[in-house]
């Protein structure tokens, strides 16, 4: 992408608060950046003046993700996205993290909170992180629940 092309790009981002618009624009973008999308991430993610003017694109880590997925085709798998937080009371929530459906869920649950969720939800198959979550596993599968902790640095469920 040439430099008035990127300067482009910026002004018509900058011109509109939709985020359904900055998406469609970022991902027109990225689906033409080709062999310099890495670069186009990083500039479009940085700043638009020095850094003791506050000014702001206002383009989120997720709003960016999306735009990417949309241009490249990445991760569209066709399933629904979930956002599970305490900030779900807000619908913003759904929108900012681009999640098709969202629960009013605490991420900060006790033990004996964390027991009682699952005994409501009744999931086919529970994965643990964080924390306990060995011991939070062993909690459930005595309980029985289809339950395992992940492991350290794992990066995908077949690493089981």
């Amino acid at each position: 992408m040439d430099y008035a092309a990127l300067v482009g790009l910026y002004e018509r981002l900058a011109a509109t608060d939709s985020t359904n618009e900055k998406r469609s624009l970022l991902a027109s973008a990225f689906a033409d950046a080709d062999d310099q999308l890495h670069r186009l991430v990083v500039l479009v993610r940085g700043r638009l003046s020095p850094a003791y003017d506050r000014e702001e694109l206002g383009v989120s880590s997720s709003l960016m993700l999306a735009a990417i997925r949309r241009a490249t085709g990445v991760g569209e798998s066709g399933a629904v996205t979930a956002g599970f937080s305490g900030w779900a009371i807000d619908d913003s929530f759904r929108f900012r993290g681009d999640f098709d459906v969202t629960f009013r869920l605490s991420d900060h649950c006790d033990f004996t909170e964390l027991l009682e969720l699952v005994e409501t939800v009744d999931p086919e198959r529970v994965y643990t992180q964080h924390g306990f979550a060995e011991t939070l596993a062993t909690a459930l599968t005595t309980r029985g629940f289809d339950a395992t902790a992940l492991k350290q640095n794992q990066t995908s469920l077949r690493q089981f």
